[in-house]
């Protein structure tokens, strides 16, 4: 049995880590247009890959040393100090390059982990949501991505770039992916991402997405959603006729140029959600075309509840991986560190997903009552092991073992853990505030 088993094991590796590999390197060219290119695409590709692990934070200079001597031991690049070459040879990528890259591994990914994705009464549940990075100071940045501003006014000398991410909140998968300015608007993006989202979907948005464009670009595409609204003086006028019913189940009809919809409204218990820290609470009123025959209030209520999981995945990218610290000084270097942190974040949720299947354990779903994750930390530093080895076969087998290792030491998941909503980043909205007072 352990040597069948250990053949099954050797034979799925070698068609998904090594295919993700072979995948990515056949979407790109063999060599740049110039000649005497120190760095194929290829190298320089898996080399930002590597750029992207917790352990590059520490400073882009670190990085250019451990790839210097890495390659001159590996791959014959001869020098003192290849940091330049490779810093050139980076911005040789086009970002047509890039995403046929990605779309390659992501292509493999989906087709190994099609038959384990986790799914709520068949659907699966996408989030869209935004979050903004952190910066270095440079001209190049300064006017592609600009800096945060307040009232009209610059209240911060750092630029931002926001990230407007299409993510599975089961598996953490970016699906898809748009950087732009720290100024624009994520609903705008988001209508553009909508045709990227696969069929069968459950589409979870927060207050800051509701608009009645969106919601017919939603059913247009035959998307199921569910959409938390806003309350007070900015309420459309289709929820304020709902908080006067006093019903928590209702039909309330809407309207936009010409455009009518019967639409279902809930209202959530106060008790459900935090406010952020100083804020008072609110109550919680989503908007849905979800049918009542098929799906109770509650379920409804679970389902956005596990819209948090998309926060938890922006969390990865920022604090895990080192997208808090980028490390490139022109616009088209910080779209490369994002789609490369995109690809990592595809790889760690689909080797989850294969561990815990191996291991006979389910993944954390909205209804499920036995809640597993396994330990996302181990995965990301193997993940680092193979970018490191630029994806060769030599410790590929040996890694895959390590991570069937993680499967089985997943734990069920804790049940009522609560942190206060406070930013810990150096660079963050601490400065902003500051720069108001």
């Amino acid at each position: 049995m352990r040597r069948v088993a250990a053949q099954s094991m050797k034979k799925i590796q070698s068609h998904l880590l090594s295919n993700v590999a072979c995948s990515m390197e056949k979407a790109l060219p063999s060599r740049f247009s110039r000649d005497g290119a120190v760095f194929s695409p290829w190298v320089t590709v898996a080399s930002l890959l590597h750029l992207v692990m917790p352990d590059s934070k520490n400073g882009y200079e670190p990085f250019l040393d451990e790839l210097a001597v890495y390659n001159e031991e590996v791959h014959g690049i001869t020098g003192e100090n290849q940091g330049g070459t490779f810093s050139r040879a980076r911005y040789k990528i086009t970002q047509d390059m890039l995403e046929k890259s990605v779309h390659a591994c992501t292509k493999v990914c989906q087709q190994y982990a099609k038959d384990m994705l986790p799914n709520s009464k068949g659907y699966r549940l996408i989030a869209i949501d935004g979050s903004r990075l952190n910066l270095p100071i440079s001209k190049s940045n300064m006017k592609e991505f600009k800096s945060q501003s307040y009232q009209g006014k610059k209240c911060a000398d750092q630029p931002q770039a926001l990230v407007v991410a299409v993510t599975d909140v089961i598996t953490r998968e970016v699906i898809a992916h748009e950087t732009i300015s720290c100024r624009g608007s994520e609903r705008q993006i988001a209508k553009d991402l909508v045709k990227l989202i696969p069929p069968n979907s459950v589409v979870l948005l927060d207050t800051g997405f509701p608009a009645r464009y969106l919601v017919e670009e939603l059913e247009h595409h035959d998307l199921k959603y569910i959409m938390r609204m806003l309350t007070g003086s900015n309420a459309w006028v289709s929820t304020k006729a709902f908080q006067k019913t006093r019903k928590n189940d209702a039909r309330i009809h809407i309207s936009h140029d010409g455009y009518d919809l019967r639409v279902r409204y809930i209202g959530m218990p106060k008790k459900t959600g935090r406010p952020p820290k100083g804020k008072k609470q609110r109550p919680t009123i989503l908007m849905t075309n979800l049918k009542k025959r098929d799906w109770s209030l509650r379920q409804v209520g679970l389902l956005y509840k596990s819209r948090w999981g998309i926060e938890t995945a922006f969390r990865e990218m920022k604090h895990v991986l080192s997208m808090n610290r980028i490390h490139a000084r022109k616009s088209e270097g910080v779209r490369q560190e994002v789609a490369c942190a995109c690809v990592i974040m595809v790889l760690i949720a689909t080797l989850e997903l294969i561990a815990l299947h191996n291991s006979n354990k389910e993944i954390d779903g909205p209804f499920n009552k036995n809640k597993y994750r396994a330990n996302r930390i181990s995965i990301i530093k193997l993940i680092q092991i193979i970018t490191r080895e630029l994806f060769s076969r030599r410790k590929i087998y040996a890694i895959w073992k390590q991570l069937m290792r993680v499967g089985k030491r997943a734990r069920p998941v804790k049940k009522g853990r609560s942190f206060e909503r406070r930013c810990k980043s150096v660079d963050g909205i601490w400065k902003q505030k500051q720069r108001r007072r």
